[in-house]
């Protein structure tokens, strides 16, 4: 009987949101054509004003990969530059996409002539916390 409200009920939704074939109402949006205002917005600014724009990039994210003396540990570097990447897009801030380049020109750099870490375990992160973010990070290297 619940089973049978609820599909009367979406069937309902469904029917109310019918365009008429005027086109799909579920296509994706680029993020570039939404601004977010509101409380949200303020936090979003917030993050860009007060953190993206003045953490000290060189010497708390990049410094143990351009060591290359095998010291330094986990340092969030792979949410850090997802972060960038995902709000240089959002915002299209000139200033967080040239802090994003940064992060990734000096990532590049850093690597050994085999293309790995300098930092102890960093190509070993998928068994440990925020590894997986710090992978699909690297997936940020090559995009605007």
């Amino acid at each position: 009987m619940i089973l049978n409200s609820m599909i009367i009920i979406a069937g309902g939704i469904m029917a109310a949101l019918d365009t008429g074939g005027a086109g799909d109402i579920c296509a994706p949006l680029d993020v570039r054509e939404i601004q977010v205002g509101g409380e949200i917005g303020r936090r979003l600014q917030a993050t860009v004003d007060n953190n993206l724009l003045v953490i000290a990039l060189d010497q708390d994210f990049l410094a143990p990969f351009q060591k290359h003396d095998g010291t330094g540990g986990y340092v969030g570097l792979g949410k850090t530059l997802d972060a960038f990447a995902r709000f240089a897009a959002y915002t299209g801030d000139s200033r967080i996409v040239e802090r994003k380049q940064h992060l990734v020109s000096a990532l590049l750099q850093s690597q050994g002539p085999d293309g790995r870490s300098a930092v102890p375990g960093f190509c070993n992160r998928s068994t440990q916390a925020g590894g997986v973010a710090d992978s699909a990070g690297a997936g940020a290297l090559g995009e605007d």
